[in-house]
């Protein structure tokens, strides 16, 4: 769930790859899909662009249970999700 101002929007978050071959992703909404880019891991933080809207997104990971912050160009915002297995 991505929450920014009164707005809430739920998402999905896609990331494969791994930290030797790097990783590649995309985020999938309501609103619309969006390509993400830079991705990093580092212990149980995880963050990552949204070029479409200038943001950045950073994670901490605590079990299957994720949450952290987005800042946009125009707004910031919380989001916090669960992880689900990969297929």
């Amino acid at each position: 769930m991505i929450t920014v101002g009164e707005q809430s929007i739920e998402a999905v978050l896609t990331i494969s790859g791994s930290a030797e071959a790097g990783y590649t992703g995309h985020m999938d909404a309501d609103i619309g899909n969006a390509a993400i880019s830079n991705i990093t891991v580092e212990g149980q933080t995880l963050t990552f662009g949204i070029p479409d809207v200038q943001g950045l997104v950073t994670l901490v990971v605590e079990g299957v249970d994720f949450s952290g912050s987005v800042v946009g160009r125009l707004e910031e915002g919380m989001i916090s999700g669960t992880r689900r297995a990969g297929g």
